[in-house]
């Protein structure tokens, strides 16, 4: 005898549909109430970020503990170095010292200018109180006449040569002339005949009419080698 079972595979098929509808709705509610028990929590809990306003302060605070701090080490370290405060308050001292003593000598130089122009000024008063000195005879206070006497054993008309050479050619003498011209002497060639040797040319420097002269005129031949003859001619 045959069964039917197509009505018993439908109500089967229709019980499952039934809860998988269940089960999604009862996922959905806890997903939106897992939402919300998260916002209330985000809501309630404090930001982990720090706004711009915040994080500004923070930074002012941090500022001001490190100057505090450098602060608070500058002054035990001036404290617990004495000899350094000492000598800086020396420093300043010496400063204001050099100071005063600068003033002082300011005065010092004043007082001491005005001292002397009133000194001045009562010596030129009592001078001018004193009578004035006589003046002295013409025959005081003239010169002595100077002596134009020459030293013993020089002329009236004394005048010295210095013969640095005699030639027979005159081109020679010429030769000589121009060298003594580059020494800066002044020199002159003078013909002279002689009966038995013929025309001799003398060159000369001068004439000199003291003898100090010739002398210099001598030591400067000397040095560049070149002899001289003292010639007096009256």
């Amino acid at each position: 005898m045959s069964r039917d079972y197509k009505a018993r595979k439908s109500k089967t098929s229709n019980g499952s549909k039934g809860g998988m509808l269940v089960g999604i709705f009862i996922g959905y509610a806890l997903g939106v109430a897992s939402a919300i028990g998260m916002w209330f929590y985000l809501e309630s809990a404090p930001s982990p970020f720090l706004s711009t306003e915040q994080i500004s302060a923070f930074d002012q605070s941090l500022e001001q503990t490190d100057k505090n701090k450098r602060n608070e080490g500058e002054g035990s370290k001036s404290d617990s170095n004495p000899a350094a405060k000492m000598e800086q308050k020396t420093q300043f001292d010496f400063y204001n010292i050099l100071s005063n003593e600068k003033t002082d000598i300011f005065d010092f130089e004043t007082l001491r200018q005005a001292e002397k122009n009133k000194s001045q000024e009562q010596r030129d008063d009592v001078a001018k109180l004193q009578p004035q000195p006589q003046t002295q005879s013409q025959s005081m206070i003239s010169p002595a006449p100077v002596s134009q006497n020459r030293p013993s054993g020089q002329g009236a008309s004394d005048n010295y040569y210095l013969q640095v050479g005699s030639f027979r050619n005159h081109n020679e003498a010429d030769n000589l002339k121009a060298r003594l011209a580059l020494l800066g002497l002044i020199a002159s060639v003078q013909s002279a005949d002689l009966a038995e040797k013929g025309t001799w040319y003398r060159v000369r420097v001068g004439p000199f009419s003291q003898k100090a002269q010739v002398d210099n005129v001598h030591v400067t031949l000397r040095e560049n080698g070149i002899d001289a003859q003292l010639i007096r001619i009256r």
